[in-house]
């Protein structure tokens, strides 16, 4: 059964609540609400942003980003059963043992409901202003991870986690509800589906303007599923989460429900959705259209 989620923008929609924009999404029969994560964003940035044409990011300097661990909470209070994540959550920018007590009190608060977007940033200027090496973010990603893991037994070892060093005795609690808290890697290329291999319950698959190639997603699914049988890890078990636009004048069209259904046949397992939310009447529809879509599928 392929799952599907909907993609908040990083500040309360226009016209509406985040919490009213998540029971909608709640009482629509979605899967799970994602947001997304910078703790800052930086005027006159150099850094090319990844995911569109022209490297250009999608929001200037001074609009507001809401934390994604706080908004988290405050959507466990608003919604009932419906899943929440963070995709992705820029992880060499945060303390790990911190970080694991956050999405812990998360998972806790919303009776198992978390998963762990994580991904290495693109925002170089971000990582300057906060006094994190960015030259070294790779390193603290991989650290990190094996840190989180750690961390969500409330014993971790003592010992080095790539530049990150746990002293003898530490305790973390709570621990999440959930025995294994999923974490699913962003990024693309050989690093990020080595760490998917080693640390991953799945992948955040993010592509310029939300419009991943079929073709290339299979090529790259394969490859996975190939290193996870190469490393003894059995690859049915991996959620392929592909991020996709859900424009409003193209939701209903044949054409779209062919690409959804080309990429489910390369290897998706579940969608998340980016929907305009300037008229919340027409988001509504869009959204209605959308979960149709995967009822059909399922």
């Amino acid at each position: 059964m392929v799952r599907s989620g909907v993609h908040l923008p990083p500040s309360p929609p226009r016209g509406t609540s985040y919490d009213t924009a998540a029971r909608t999404v709640e009482d629509l029969g979605f899967d799970t609400i994602w947001v997304s994560d910078h703790a800052l964003l930086v005027r006159d940035s150099q850094s090319s942003y990844p995911f569109s044409e022209d490297g250009r990011f999608f929001l200037p300097p001074d609009a507001d980003w809401y934390d994604w661990t706080t908004t988290l909470g405050y959507l466990a209070a608003a919604t009932s059963h419906i899943g929440l994540g963070v995709s992705v959550a820029i992880l060499p920018l945060r303390h790990p043992l911190l970080l694991a007590k956050q999405v812990a009190t998360l998972d806790r608060l919303s009776g198992g409901r978390i998963t762990l977007g994580a991904g290495i940033g693109w925002l170089e200027e971000e990582y300057d202003a906060l006094d994190v090496p960015f030259r070294r973010r790779g390193a603290r990603m991989d650290g990190g991870l094996a840190l989180l893991r750690a961390g969500w037994t409330g014993s971790p070892e003592p010992g080095a986690y790539g530049p990150f060093e746990v002293p003898a005795g530490v305790e973390l609690h709570p621990r999440p509800v959930q025995a294994r808290l999923p974490i699913l890697i962003g990024g693309a290329g050989e690093k990020a589906l080595e760490r998917i291999v080693k640390y991953g319950d799945g992948w955040a698959v993010s592509t310029p303007g939300g419009r991943p190639d079929a073709a290339r997603l299979r090529a790259d699914v394969n490859d996975l599923r190939n290193r996870c049988a190469d490393s003894g890890r059995d690859p049915a078990g991996l959620d392929i989460v592909v991020r996709v636009a859900g424009p409003a004048l193209e939701v209903a069209e044949p054409s779209y429900a062919d690409w959804l259904g080309d990429l489910v046949a390369a290897g998706a397992t579940s969608f998340s959705f980016d929907v305009s939310w300037r008229e919340p009447a027409r988001t509504s529809e869009t959204l209605e259209v959308l979960r149709k879509l995967m009822w059909e599928m399922a």
